[in-house]
């Protein structure tokens, strides 16, 4: 799970620098060292927080939890 929050806040965090520079591209404000500026912007704690309350995170980790708890209490119960 801390793996996949972990990329989703990177990807984030990635298509929130690019939005800022397709802004700058069609405002023309756009200089030539943000064409090879390539790093994440914001804030990492924000985005992890938002990656972890994520729709894409829950349902499968509630589910996989949900699974656990069936097999532990209906499969592996004498």
């Amino acid at each position: 799970m801390a793996l996949d929050c972990y990329y989703l806040m990177l990807e984030n965090r990635f298509r929130d620098s690019y939005n800022i520079f397709v802004k700058k591209v069609h405002l023309a404000t756009v200089s030539e060292e943000d064409l090879f500026l390539i790093a994440p912007s914001g804030s990492a704690w924000s985005a992890t927080v938002k990656s972890v309350s994520s729709f894409s995170i829950w349902p499968l980790y509630g589910f996989l939890l949900l699974v656990a708890i069936v097999v532990k209490y209906c499969v592996l119960s004498p």
